[in-house]
């Protein structure tokens, strides 16, 4: 009798507490406002139907980068998935873009970067782009203060979430479907 009393007890306390740290989250990332980590100053690269794609045109809108290269068999192909994800959440939107920029520039030309696209079936709102390389890294590294190698599969799998105004306002796991859907809330928060 001791025995199951003691279960139902420690049962009862678990639900609660798991009830009130779920509750408690919730609750935090409804409020939370996103913070701050730096500026995006300005990028100019090409994109995969040969349009030139600069900050300057997408001031004003909810802007998501991630960096790729369309030869990855690991965990690009993952990475795009799941922002793909996130791009069909806005799809309809015309204030939030998203950008997948390549690290291989010279593999990846504008008709590989879009087929890549095609075969993702991207939406309108996102776009596949490319540049000098040397162009790339500085924006990954010095702009978006994101590490990255000498080589392809080196590049970075945070997706990173830019404001209006152009602050970073966050980095996502790009591989984790969890860190998508925070991804997918924070731009919620920042409309």
């Amino acid at each position: 009798m001791y025995r199951i009393l003691s279960l139902v007890l420690v049962s009862f306390f678990l639900c609660i507490a798991m009830y009130t740290q779920s509750g408690a989250s919730d609750a935090a990332q409804a409020v939370t406002p996103l913070d701050s980590y730096g500026h995006v100053d300005g990028f100019r690269f090409m994109s995969s139907s040969g349009n030139e794609v600069s900050y300057k045109d997408l001031k004003g809108k909810i802007v998501i980068i991630n960096f790729f290269f369309s030869r990855c068999g690991g965990i690009c192909p993952t990475l795009n998935a799941n922002v793909k994800r996130a791009a069909m959440a806005y799809a309809n939107q015309a204030d939030v873009q998203f950008l997948s920029i390549s690290v291989d520039p010279e593999y990846d030309t504008l008709s590989r970067l879009e087929t890549y696209k095609q075969t993702f079936q991207a939406p309108n709102n996102w776009s596949f782009l490319r540049g000098d390389i040397d162009n790339v890294r500085s924006f990954l590294g010095t702009q978006l203060k994101l590490v990255s190698g000498d080589k392809p599969d080196m590049h970075s799998t945070r997706v990173v979430l830019l404001d209006q105004q152009g602050d970073i306002r966050g980095y996502f796991r790009g591989l984790e479907p969890q860190s998508i859907q925070e991804l997918i809330a924070g731009i919620a928060t920042l409309r």
